[in-house]
C-alpha cells in the first residue's frame, strides 16, 4: 500500500482514512464489506456517522466529525452540489457551453472538500464529457490533467496509469488525423 500526504503533517498530527461506507441507507454488512471506489460523495454527514456507529462500532472523531454544525451543513451542500455537477457533465444534454463553468465548479467545491486526491477522477470525468461532444483538444487537456494526478496521488506502474496513457495517445493519433483531413472525407 502506497500513502501519499497531500499537505503537510504536523508533528503529533492525527492521520485518517476515508471509510467505505454504501451509496444510500439502510446500510448493510454486506454493502460495507462490498468494496466501492470511494465514500459516496454526496452522503450527508449524518448519514456517514450513523453508518461508521452502526456498521463499524466506533464514533468518528476526525476534524470534519468534530466540526460545527454550521460547518456540517456547508461541508453537506458542497459534496450535494459535488455530485449535481458530476451529473450534469455525465448528462449528453447539458449544452456545450457550459462545461467550462463546471469543471472549474467541479475543481473548486473539490478543492473546498480538500477532496484534492479525487481530481483525477473528477478531470477525467470532464474530458469524458467534451469527448462526447466531440472536443479532442479539450478531451485531451483534461485527460492530462487526470493522468497528472493520478500519477501524483496512485500507483504509477498501475493498469489504470497504462490504460489512460494509451487513451491519450489515441487521442493524440486521432487529433493529428483529423488535422491532416480537417474536411473528414
Amino acid at each position: 500500500m502506497k500513502v501519499i500526504a497531500t499537505r503537510d503533517i504536523g508533528v503529533g498530527e492525527e492521520i485518517s482514512l476515508s471509510c467505505w461506507l454504501p451509496h444510500t441507507p439502510p446500510f448493510t454488512r454486506t454493502d460495507i464489506l462490498t468494496p466501492l471506489p470511494d465514500i459516496p460523495l454526496g452522503l450527508p454527514s449524518a448519514h456517514r456517522t450513523m453508518a461508521l456507529a452502526q456498521q463499524w462500532g466506533f464514533h468518528c472523531a476526525c476534524d470534519m466529525c468534530l466540526s460545527s454544525r454550521e460547518e456540517k451543513q456547508a461541508s453537506d451542500a458542497r459534496r450535494e452540489r459535488l455530485v449535481q455537477v458530476q451529473v450534469l457533465l455525465r448528462h449528453e444534454d447539458t449544452a456545450y457551453e457550459a462545461l467550462s463553468g463546471l469543471a472549474n465548479e467541479l475543481v473548486d467545491l473539490a478543492r473546498a472538500e480538500g477532496m484534492t486526491t479525487k481530481l483525477s477522477d473528477f478531470a477525467f470525468t470532464v474530458a469524458t464529457a467534451y469527448f462526447k461532444r466531440g472536443d479532442l483538444a479539450t478531451t485531451e487537456k483534461y485527460a492530462d490533467v487526470a493522468l497528472r494526478y493520478l500519477m501524483a496521488f496512485g500507483d504509477p506502474d498501475s493498469q489504470l496509469v497504462a490504460d489512460l496513457q494509451k487513451n491519450i495517445e489515441w487521442l493524440r493519433g486521432l487529433r493529428a488525423k483529423q488535422a491532416q483531413n480537417p474536411e473528414g472525407g
